[in-house]
């Protein structure tokens, strides 16, 4: 579809994103099939931190999958929980995991150098985020998902921890031909200051579509040049308030559109997926576990890595992830 002669072309946004090049956008409409209705694998995941310090982020995170074809729940892996410990030592942020034996993630993070000027409250979900993109991969290489969908983008471009996990789940997603989609809530990309999201809204609008999905461009992502990503402007059914910016790794970007379409088309949340609702909901920490929390309290008496081991057994974490799983 070719836009009226009136509205601009979209602007290439170096300045804002190097890795993203943008081009003229382009509706695409694809009539819905059966084979829209296969299944599709959603994964959220939430975070609470009990202690923020300069020093050390104590958090308690959960992970989560959910299956749906169309709208049909078809079963799910989780939730799972475990506790992180970020700190600070030799100029490098260091994780520790403690979990019961998840196969899907291992008891430490790969360090990263510490960036000039930067606060360690910033890394706060560092953990929650690289379980999201390994369960992620367990599901493409150990149950077959075809299709996979995160909330969010994938703009992990600066976290050597982050940016690992993203490559091997897009690695993994290359080798066993399998979609990778993030779809995001909010966007920082904008145009003429406006969200990207809005401004192709704008243009839609005047051409009376109220159901679309425009790609706008491309990204580079993870450390394999060859990775790369398309960038779309969605608006998944005309009941929706508003478009979503979704990125797809894919062969097939409109076939794995299409199929989620009929999963954005719920009452309960029209124009986005109603698995990533699910997910969002059993995922998303809300209260805090009394009484086992209070062994965390020692935490306080860590002022270094060496203190902190001494300190931190990890009896007490596993006393509360017994709490948590009962």
């Amino acid at each position: 579809m070719k836009l009226d002669d009136d509205i601009e072309e979209f602007e290439a946004l170096v300045a804002q994103n190097k890795s993203v090049t943008w081009t003229e956008p382009e509706a695409v409409f694809v009539e819905l099939t059966e084979e829209a209705q296969k299944p599709v694998w959603f994964v959220d995941g939430g975070n609470h931190a009990f202690f923020n310090y300069a020093y050390l982020v104590a958090e308690l995170n959960r992970v989560f999958a959910v299956c749906y074809s169309a709208l049909d729940y078809v079963g799910a892996l989780g939730p799972y929980n475990f506790l992180s410990f970020t700190f600070v030592e030799g100029g490098e942020v260091k994780t520790k995991l403690y979990h019961r034996a998840l196969e899907f993630l291992e008891k430490q993070l790969e360090n990263r150098e510490i960036r000039k000027g930067e606060v360690i409250a910033n890394l706060t979900g560092r953990a929650r985020r690289v379980a999201e993109l390994r369960l992620a991969r367990h599901l493409v290489e150990r149950e077959g998902a075809e299709i996979v969908v995160l909330d969010g983008n994938f703009s992990y471009l600066y976290d050597t921890a982050e940016l690992k996990e993203l490559t091997s789940l897009l690695s993994a997603c290359h080798e066993n031909g399998a979609s990778l989609v993030g779809f995001a809530k909010k966007t920082t990309l904008s145009k003429r200051g406006r969200p990207i999201t809005q401004y192709v809204e704008q243009i839609m609008r005047k051409q009376g579509k109220d159901f679309y999905w425009v790609k706008v461009g491309e990204a580079k992502r993870g450390q394999n040049p060859s990775y790369n990503t398309k960038l779309f402007v969605a608006k998944l059914n005309s009941s929706a308030q508003k478009p979503y910016l979704v990125e797809v790794f894919s062969n097939s970007s409109n076939r794995v559109l299409e199929v989620l379409t009929l999963n954005s088309s719920s009452v309960q949340s029209p124009g986005y997926p109603l698995g990533l609702v699910h997910a969002d909901r059993v995922a998303r920490i809300r209260t805090q576990i009394e009484g086992e929390l209070v062994k965390l309290k020692l935490i306080r008496l860590a002022k270094s890595s060496e203190q902190l081991a001494g300190v931190l057994q990890e009896a007490y974490s596993h006393d509360l992830l017994d709490a948590l799983n009962s």
